[in-house]
């Protein structure tokens, strides 16, 4: 069985967006707020967690440092998971992970999707 989040996506129609600042470890001054696009999983959340060092998603991500512009690439899930907020989740990433603790942003007017995914997800985690 394919992973539900295997099609690739247009940039204007993600999965999920992430955003944040660099984590402590990459802390790069000129970087600013990072927003990740989740454009495509490769493999199911089961065998993602099997072998989670090596579980990567297709990004667009932008931030001050490619002054606005998208870059494409792949980036590392528990990285992603572990170091950005969830600010935007598709009816399929909600399905598909729901049982990952996930940190949310409430910086703004949640959306229909942000409060569905309150009512989904085990762990939420408030932006401090």
């Amino acid at each position: 069985m394919s992973p539900l989040l295997s099609d690739l996506r247009d940039i204007n129609d993600p999965y999920a967006i992430f955003v944040g600042q660099p984590n402590s470890k990459h802390t790069v001054p000129w970087i600013g707020t990072l927003e990740q696009r989740v454009l495509q999983a490769y493999a199911s959340p089961e065998d993602e967690d099997k072998n989670p060092e090596h579980a990567a998603w297709f990004i667009a991500g932008r931030s001050d440092g490619t002054l606005g512009r998208w870059e494409y690439g792949d980036v590392y899930r528990d990285e992603l998971l572990d170091t950005m907020y969830l600010k935007y989740a598709s009816p399929e990433f909600m399905k598909t992970y729901r049982k990952h603790p996930l940190k949310l942003v409430f910086d703004t007017v949640p959306t229909d999707s942000m409060l569905a995914c309150v009512s989904l997800f085990d762990a939420v985690e408030p932006n401090a």
